[in-house]
């Protein structure tokens, strides 16, 4: 197997690519994996994909500095298959991954799988149907998550309040909300790009943010886009795993990213979009249940902050005039809702550790239960 340096690439540790794909003609779609640490479940993952019935289309697996067996997994399977191509470079994280994975993107059209995930054979082939019958820029299937912590796997199915060809405008403007409220836009794994609009306006996952990074990507995607087409099945499968995985571990700065992406959202909300009238609170409120999730993130077991340093990190936020501001403009209705931004808005910090700190231990003991009687 032939060792490959690319001596254009300004990376600390240059990315080096592992097969001889370029050999191949030009595939219709490129699909993008950052791989880290995945030994248990990759292998599913690529089976998952070579078994689609759309069989147009080159695999970038880009290893992010695995410590285990990963790297070699898909070497190996880079071997039996001309479609895939392997990169490797320094642990950077999965933006940077991505990243890497886009400039080397030759397809018509772009998507993304996280390699701990798996797909169903007709995925692909949905997806660019979608795309092509009905002409929009954007094509989303739905997630189905699967819980693997439990002793018996268990499913959640999303539910759609509408599906098909959404407009880009304010006509639409309560459907594009719902993306946002439903976290339907959240994600780039399920969805399917055109390579043109990444490419010529340069869009990338953002450097130095570690949380709704993917959600500001589709974000700066969405500016270019004149509709969305919204799949009425769910062909993903995102699999949620115990304490420890990235979605389930303590995160620095997660408020931070959280406000950063939701400044965009506003700005893309009520400048491109046009949001006004009863809709704009609804739109200021997707802010609030994520300032919590985030002060959750500080009761994760891996969270090294003393109870001093917790308690000091949610005063901060909420003596922050210009996050309260946010707050007091956001509205949905709801008791939940007006709970949530209640607990806010008393600004007393030892009652906001207390609840969030409660809620997470609530939280572990029931998925505890669950595990131990399921």
């Amino acid at each position: 197997m032939e060792l490959k340096s690319e001596e254009e690439l300004l990376l600390p540790w240059n990315e080096v690519k592992f097969n001889k794909s370029e050999l191949n003609t030009m595939a219709e779609l490129s699909i993008i994996i950052p791989v880290y640490n995945v030994e248990r479940y990759i292998r599913k993952c690529l089976d998952s994909i070579q078994q689609q019935s759309y069989a147009d289309f080159e695999l970038l697996l880009v290893d992010d500095g695995s410590q285990d067996e990963s790297f070699f997994i898909c070497q190996e399977y880079a071997q039996r298959d001309s479609r895939i191509s392997v990169f490797q470079q320094h642990n950077q994280g999965p933006s940077a991954a991505r990243n890497l994975g886009i400039r080397h993107a030759r397809g018509n059209y772009i998507s993304f799988i996280d390699a701990d995930d798996y797909i169903m054979p007709t995925m692909f082939a949905e997806l660019i149907h979608g795309m092509k019958e009905s002409g929009s820029d954007l094509v989303i299937s739905p997630m189905t998550v699967e819980y693997v912590y439990f002793k018996n796997k268990r499913m959640l199915r999303p539910e759609l309040a509408f599906d098909g060809k959404i407009s880009i405008s304010k006509e639409h403007a309560a459907e594009i909300l719902s993306l946002f409220e439903t976290a339907l836009i959240n994600s780039p794994c399920a969805r399917l790009y055109k390579a043109s609009i990444i490419q010529d306006h340069d869009i990338k996952m953002p450097d130095g943010v570690h949380y709704a990074e993917d959600l500001i990507f589709n974000i700066e995607y969405l500016k270019y886009c004149r509709s969305v087409f919204i799949l009425n099945q769910s062909l993903y499968y995102y699999t949620k795993k115990k304490e420890g995985s990235l979605t389930t571990s303590y995160r620095p700065q997660q408020f931070h990213s959280v406000n950063l992406a939701h400044d965009k959202a506003l700005e893309y909300l009520l400048g491109s979009v046009g949001i006004q009238g009863e809709l704009e609170p609804k739109a200021y409120y997707i802010f609030v249940p994520n300032t919590i999730i985030s002060f959750i993130n500080l009761f994760y077991k891996d969270c090294p902050l003393t109870r001093s340093e917790k308690l000091a990190y949610i005063r901060s936020i909420l003596n922050d005039q210009k996050v309260m501001d946010k707050i007091d403009k956001a509205y949905k209705p709801g008791l939940l809702p007006q709970l949530y931004k209640t607990l806010l808005q008393t600004r007393r910090t030892r009652f906001v550790y207390y609840t969030c700190k409660l809620y997470r231990y609530y939280k572990l003991s029931l998925q505890d239960l669950s595990r131990r009687t399921s």
